[in-house]
């Protein structure tokens, strides 16, 4: 609608000015002269004026046009009046006004008061002005009824834009709340569906791994108690002696992993995620565990301060990712030594694990180790790069992070 009032102005005022100008004659170049500067005046205000408003709507400016509305229409209406002094053609833009008038007025009661008495000026110039500027009779009674009637028709058309906008601003509020309830809506039926997964595994967990995992704890711990008993009461020399040892020793190993992963599993069902201490301290372990177990040396650079205040959900993927990497290097690489490396910088944390293996192709690889430790890391935004060669491998890990 807007744009209609606004072509609409311009015709009214084009039609005004050709209308007075091809009237006047040759004689009056006074005239002629004066119709097209308060045309072209009004012309170019009412047209800064409406510029500015649109650009400070679509905030390309930020200057706001609000505090110098009254002053713009104060001088659209005194050069609507000069020309209205000059010809009654420009009586007809008194419609176009009404709208800008009741727009810009600062309440409903302010610019019905200001369109009367643009009314008044519309009726008494030319019925008191003309006579004394011209010479000529001013119009009867209808010029009084005809813009009576076009200016309670803009009235009436005006309320009625404005009740249908408000009306079409509140259904479109509606619809954005409505939208904004089915989004909610459908991010809880998400996180029910996550929870009753959850729910589901741990049961899973707790009836599969945790009671296979309770049972390998029990039957080590027999299992040792007979291996003592065996030693204490046989006497066993050279070999055999040796080989009991070692059987114990494995035992202990079976039973203090079982133990472990048992403890993990009962921390899965509870809780839902994985329990950890610090990461350097829970890197350094996991290096002394596998050294003891698997007589590989394996070095840890972890400094407390990269690792602390590190959000659990980084921790835990960090260390799964060296668990997964020393896991393949004891049983592929045939290392002689490993090294783990957590580093942070100033938008990111790295881990990185290296090891003098025989190395592997990293695109041959096959189960779920490095596809879900992958994937751990791609839910933080991170990724993993993995660089191997016969004389060795290095496993990257990178985590987007931001020490405080």
């Amino acid at each position: 609608m807007r744009v209609g009032l606004h072509v609409l102005f311009a015709f009214l005022l084009l039609f005004g000015t050709v209308s007075t100008v091809s009237g006047m004659g040759a004689g009056s170049v006074a005239g002629v002269v004066a119709t097209l500067a308060l045309s072209c005046a009004l012309a170019a205000t009412y047209l800064a004026g409406t510029v500015w408003e649109n650009r400070f709507a679509q905030r390309r400016t930020s200057r706001n046009p609000a505090p110098y509305r009254t002053a713009w229409l104060g001088l659209i209406l005194a050069q609507w009046l000069g020309l209205l002094l000059l010809s009654a053609h420009f009586v007809w833009l008194l419609f176009p006004l009404v709208f800008l008038i009741l727009h810009a007025a600062s309440s409903d009661l302010v610019g019905l008061g200001t369109v009367l008495i643009a009314w008044g000026l519309s009726v008494g110039v030319p019925m008191l002005g003309w006579p004394l500027l011209t010479g000529t009779l001013g119009w009867g009674i209808g010029g009084i009824i005809g813009p009576f009637v076009g200016v309670a028709f803009a009235i009436a058309c005006y309320f009625t834009y404005r009740a249908l906008h408000r009306e079409a601003e509140r259904h479109r509020r509606l619809a954005q709340r409505l939208s904004a309830t089915q989004e909610q809506l459908l991010l809880a039926e998400n996180q029910a569906g996550r929870l009753a997964e959850r729910e589901h595994l741990a049961r899973e967990i707790h009836d599969t791994l945790a009671q296979g995992f309770n049972s390998i704890v029990l039957f080590s711990r027999a299992c040792e108690k007979n291996l003592r008993s065996v030693s204490a009461d046989s006497a066993f020399t050279g070999d055999a002696a040796r080989a009991l040892d070692t059987a114990r020793e494995q035992i202990g190993i079976i039973h203090s992993v079982a133990t472990e992963n048992l403890a993990e599993a009962r921390l899965l069902v509870s809780r839902g995620a994985p329990s950890h201490q610090d990461l350097s301290a829970a890197l350094i372990e996991l290096g002394q565990r596998t050294t003891q177990r698997h007589g590989l040396p394996v070095e840890v650079i972890a400094p407390e301060q990269a690792t602390r205040e590190l959000p659990d959900e980084i921790a835990s993927a960090l260390l799964r990712v060296a668990q997964e990497a020393l896991t393949n290097v004891v049983r592929h690489a045939h290392a002689s030594r490993a090294r783990i490396t957590v580093a942070a910088w100033e938008r990111e944390l790295t881990l990185d694990i290296f090891d003098d293996g025989t190395g592997f192709d990293p695109h041959a690889t096959h189960g779920f180790g490095l596809p879900g430790i992958r994937s751990r890391l791609r839910e933080l935004g991170g990724h993993l790069t993995i660089d191997s060669s016969p004389r060795g491998t290095v496993v990257a890990a990178r985590v987007p992070w931001e020490q405080s």
